[in-house]
């Protein structure tokens, strides 16, 4: 979702993609952005 991408952009801006795997970065932020998109779907009325 779009907190997947955000977190990507994060991570490409802070210039750490040289040295970290982003493979299993990007598995890991997935989880997290899943994560967040449930939390605030759930606090979050839908119109």
């Amino acid at each position: 979702g779009s907190f997947a991408r955000t977190f990507a952009d994060i991570d490409l801006d802070d210039g750490n993609q040289d040295s970290v795997p982003i493979d299993c970065d990007n598995e890991e932020v997935e989880e997290i952005a899943n994560a967040l998109e449930q939390f605030i779907a759930n606090k979050t009325p839908h119109l």
